[in-house]
């Protein structure tokens, strides 16, 4: 049980930490955008759950339990 729960857990993990570091450097830049990076900072904030929401269940959907 452990093994598969390793197995099938590890890569959603890895996504999500990836997909999370991606979100803070992307912010980063954005906010020392001169004009308007106040406003896109708060389009990342309203993007960034619905795209971890489709991220996991793709990724939730496509690893193979074999």
């Amino acid at each position: 049980m452990n093994k598969i729960i390793w197995k099938m857990g590890f890569p959603m993990v890895v996504s999500m930490l990836l997909q999370s570091i991606y979100n803070i450097i992307d912010t980063a830049f954005v906010i020392n955008m001169v004009e308007d990076g106040l406003a896109g900072n708060l389009a990342l904030t309203y993007a960034f759950p619905i795209q971890l929401l489709i991220i996991a269940i793709g990724v939730g959907t496509g690893v193979d339990g074999d």
